[in-house]
């Protein structure tokens, strides 16, 4: 039995969500509770939202990595493809700023190049994520080295070694390496939790499942790959989650019930950011509905 919700961003209508009475990250009741975005606004604009669902408490512990992510992270990718986004236009990124290393034939890091400024208009594309293993409760294994997961990037190779190779013959260096942008790990993982429960509230109701990830959410723990992670290294169909090749837009996003599978009673949900660009599909272990929480 399976239970499953898709969403693609391009193509789907905005839904408002009832309010549950109480903040769905802490719980508690409060009169200064505002509207959630289950996607954030910043990639989805007004397509799901939760009424009155956030506490100004919890919201300022969220807003710090959430910010970080979609603007420092994010920005210059989400600028350069029109992403929404309620800053003014004049106060978005208006250019990419690329640093370059001379490098030797192993990789080895060998002088500092400096950076170039680059007209967005003009830039080439680039973005860079986190890939992780499966989270740690289901007990899969991984291989040595990857326990914490690494940076996962794509672009305009092309463009982006012409560029080096400019570099490298205006500073006399063979070999040329270039830094667009860095990711910051427990941010983003912290990011995806939050993603991936108020989705699972907005599907399922806050009262239908017992959470795992309100501590990780309120950067309360460290453990966060215990409930975090992707699906891309293992191939187990328990927690398998394929995306149509021809999928487009900012943001998918689908909710799994399988009671009677191998992970029973486990609330799954997979994201993925920019699917196009064959991204990777990140699995949260979000909750338990074997639970009574009612």
């Amino acid at each position: 039995m399976m239970n499953s919700t898709i969403i693609s961003l391009d193509n789907f209508k905005p839904i408002k969500i009832t309010s549950p009475g109480c903040c769905i990250y802490c719980n508690n009741h409060s009169e200064n509770l505002t509207d959630e975005h289950v996607i954030p606004y910043a990639l989805g604009a007004h397509v799901i939202s939760i009424k009155d669902a956030c506490c100004v408490k919890c919201q300022a512990i969220i807003q710090r990595y959430e910010q970080e992510v979609l603007k420092k992270q994010l920005g210059t990718f989400r600028a350069k493809f029109g992403a929404p986004s309620r800053t003014k236009p004049k106060d978005r990124p208006s250019e990419m700023r690329i640093t370059f290393t001379e490098i030797d034939k192993h990789g080895q890091q060998l002088r500092d190049l400096g950076y170039k400024k680059i007209p967005l208009a003009q830039a080439p594309w680039y973005i860079v994520l986190w890939e992780s293993p499966p989270p740690a409760i289901f007990g899969l294994p991984v291989a040595p080295g990857f326990e914490k997961g690494r940076l996962w990037d794509t672009g305009d190779r092309a463009a982006i070694d012409s560029i080096c190779q400019e570099v490298g013959r205006d500073k006399g260096a063979k070999f040329v390496k270039a830094q667009i942008g860095s990711i910051s790990r427990d941010m983003y993982l912290r990011w995806l939790a939050k993603t991936a429960h108020a989705f699972a509230v907005a599907q399922l109701g806050l009262d239908k499942f017992k959470p795992f990830l309100q501590d990780i959410i309120l950067n309360r723990t460290q453990e966060i790959e215990k409930y975090v992670g992707d699906t891309s290294s293992h191939k187990d169909r328990n927690i398998e989650f394929k995306c149509d090749d021809e999928a487009k837009g900012w943001f998918n996003i689908r909710l799994k019930l399988d009671p009677d599978g191998r992970y029973a009673n486990l609330v799954l949900v997979f994201i993925q950011l920019f699917p196009e660009f064959k991204t990777p599909v990140h699995c949260v272990v979000v909750g338990d509905v074997g639970v009574n929480v009612g």
